[in-house]
């Protein structure tokens, strides 16, 4: 009798929190402080001090409620903006994957998994920790660990940046073809997409994307090297671009940055509403462990981590981190066996006389007419899989085909070879 006492007055003190709490998130939400003033339109700027008390209300909640309930994941949701203090929306399983780490690449070569092996009950009994993790990853990246945040892969790094810094009326800006989640988490917010195409070769619209700047531009979201036409944006362009919308969140993705070399990190010492995010699904071959990284200022990242989960990552994605880390002859190697890879695809597409475009990323854009289908199927028979990226705006009758090993790369060709003669598709160039 005495528990059922105690579980009904826990049950009555959380219900009371998570009353104020909600009434505190919807005075935020609604743009409104303590003394009725409407939230200013500076989104990455110092917050109004009438906010402030608001905001340390839902804090002050939220920690008291993770005391009283086991550990478990934040209530209620908050403002976004600098307050950026809500919560993150349920999402859906993503249902058209990019499989840029093509099946077999990896698993040989994963590093040693005796770790894995030694994880006992206790430790999967546990919540996990992603502090040490953190730690780790602020090390290899050469940045403060209040600069970094480990997401549960790129895809959690994108929602958290709109969650946090988009509201609706705002306006995202995106430039396409692109990685669809962009879109679909910054359209989950209320706000507004815009979406800004390409050049006719898929170069990166600089000019386009400065005019369409305004006052209700809050998120600018660019991949580099771009998925799917695997271009890349010179990084000077990307600066001015988030010099020019100091009031937005600039998020550039650099999800295939090892197949590249070149980066925005830490650029947010000069530009604090640059954000950069990156993957260990391609390069490092962990994509089922779903393991990303968000980088930026530190006060900035102090907002979006008030959006996350504290138990985002689990605890075999953390164990393995350390050990991937530090095996980083491994990533050379791989990265090295991938961009020889995809210079012979580009030759030899070249030699066929099929349209591609110069790629960044570990795989290449080609364009096939009304050959991409039966080539996607001939493929598919001979046990490669290549994506067929019709539905992405100017990617009509084009096929993505990724590189991995050396092994993985020649059973490519041969296959493509094979593929191309049976379709009657003419080499301009012998071999």
């Amino acid at each position: 009798m005495q528990l059922l006492e105690i579980e009904v007055q826990v049950k009555a003190e959380v219900a009371a929190l998570s009353e104020a709490l909600l009434l505190a998130a919807s005075r935020i939400a609604k743009g409104v402080g303590e003394g009725g003033q409407r939230r200013g339109d500076t989104v990455l700027r110092e917050p109004r001090a009438c906010t402030v008390p608001v905001a340390e209300q839902v804090l002050a909640g939220q920690d008291q409620l993770e005391r009283r309930i086991c550990e478990g994941a934040r209530s209620g949701r908050g403002a976004r903006g600098v307050l950026g203090t809500g919560g993150s929306r349920p999402t859906e399983e993503r249902k058209d994957g990019d499989g840029d780490a093509p099946p077999g690449d990896h698993h040989e070569r994963f590093p040693d998994l005796e770790r894995l092996r030694l994880l006992d009950r206790e430790t999967l009994a546990r919540y996990p920790e992603r502090g040490s993790g953190e730690d780790v990853a602020a090390s290899h990246f050469g940045v403060a660990p209040e600069e970094l945040l480990l997401t549960n892969g790129t895809d959690e790094a994108i929602h958290l940046i709109c969650e946090t810094y988009l509201e609706p009326g705002d306006e995202a800006l995106i430039v396409i073809p692109t990685f669809a989640m962009f879109e679909i988490y910054a359209a989950a917010t209320g706000a507004q997409v815009i979406s800004i195409p390409t050049g006719p070769e898929f170069e990166f619209p600089t000019e386009s994307v400065l005019a369409r700047i305004n006052h209700r531009t809050r998120l600018i979201a660019v991949a580099n090297p771009n998925n799917p036409t695997g271009t890349f944006a010179p990084v000077h362009n990307l600066m001015q671009i988030a010099q020019a919308a100091p009031d937005a969140a600039v998020l550039v993705d650099e999800a295939y940055f090892e197949f590249c070399g070149e980066t925005m990190a830490p650029k947010w010492s000069e530009i604090p509403n640059l954000f950069v995010s990156r993957t260990f699904s391609k390069a490092y071959g962990m994509a089922g462990l779903r393991i990303g990284v968000l980088m930026g200022n530190g006060v900035q990242m102090q907002m979006v981590r008030r959006a996350s989960s504290p138990y985002n990552l689990n605890s075999i994605a953390l164990t393995c981190l350390p050990d991937a880390l530090a095996d980083q002859a491994y990533v050379r190697d791989y990265v090295s066996q991938a961009r020889e890879g995809r210079r012979e695809l580009e030759s030899e597409l070249a030699a066929w006389g099929v349209r591609f475009w110069p790629s960044h990323a570990n795989f290449v854009l080609m364009y096939l007419g009304n050959k991409c289908k039966p080539f996607i199927r001939e493929m598919r028979t001979r046990g490669i899989l290549v994506r067929d990226r019709s539905s992405d705006h100017g990617c009509q009758d084009c096929v993505r085909i990724t590189v991995g090993t050396s092994e993985h790369n020649q059973r490519l060709l041969l296959a493509l070879r094979e593929v191309f003669a049976e379709l009657g598709i003419q080499q301009r160039v012998a071999r």
